[in-house]
């Protein structure tokens, strides 16, 4: 998955450390921590709009991996199971609380491919967009911060998601044109 795929060190590769852990050889978990920790971090930090309950979930992601050890497959590949077990973390405490205040430096959204970069030169048009992704349901705001972040690829977005790749360029088309609709609202209200 871009950069959030790590290389084999000399403890193996993340799937024979998992089939390790999956056999009883819990020390192996500390490895795995080590290779994934900032990228969960930065991934979890880009679904839920902030640092510190980031730091939270990917600390749940390893509890959740930890629970289901056995439902990691052999053969299959570790990198794309970790992200969705992520995913799910994040998005479960999401559903369970209103959402939180979305730090802009994560949304790094001043670009035209959101709204029209002139608009985004004030605050209150940030603050508005910020405003306009928290109305978005947790899945579709997902999907549009996955889509922004230039380390992963459509492809591999779609394979963590366990989509297919016109699948998800369609989601993000109409969660990106919502999110267009509701700024455009906020924008009306203000009038």
């Amino acid at each position: 998955m871009g950069n959030y795929e790590l290389m084999d060190d000399d403890h193996g590769s993340d799937e024979d450390l998992m089939s390790a852990v999956r056999n009883g050889r819990f020390e192996e978990m500390e490895h795995l921590f080590e290779r994934h920790h900032p990228a969960l971090v930065a991934y979890c930090a880009k679904i839920t709009g902030d640092r510190d309950l980031a730091k939270d979930m990917a600390q749940e992601t390893f509890f959740r991996i930890f629970r289901s050890r056995e439902s990691f497959e052999e053969g299959s590949r570790f990198t794309p199971w970790i992200y969705s077990v992520a995913r799910n973390a994040c998005l479960d405490h999401l559903r369970r609380r209103r959402p939180i205040a979305v730090d802009p430096a994560i949304l790094d959204l001043k670009d035209e491919s959101v709204l029209a970069p002139e608009h985004l030169e004030h605050r209150e048009n940030l603050d508005r967009l910020e405003n306009a992704l928290l109305r978005l349901e947790p899945a579709k705001r997902e999907l549009i911060l996955l889509a922004r972040d230039e380390t992963k690829g459509y492809r591999e977005i779609a394979r963590s998601l366990g989509i297919s790749l016109s699948s998800l360029k369609v989601r993000v088309h109409r969660a990106m044109k919502e999110l267009r609709s509701i700024y455009r609202e906020m924008e009306h209200e203000l009038v």
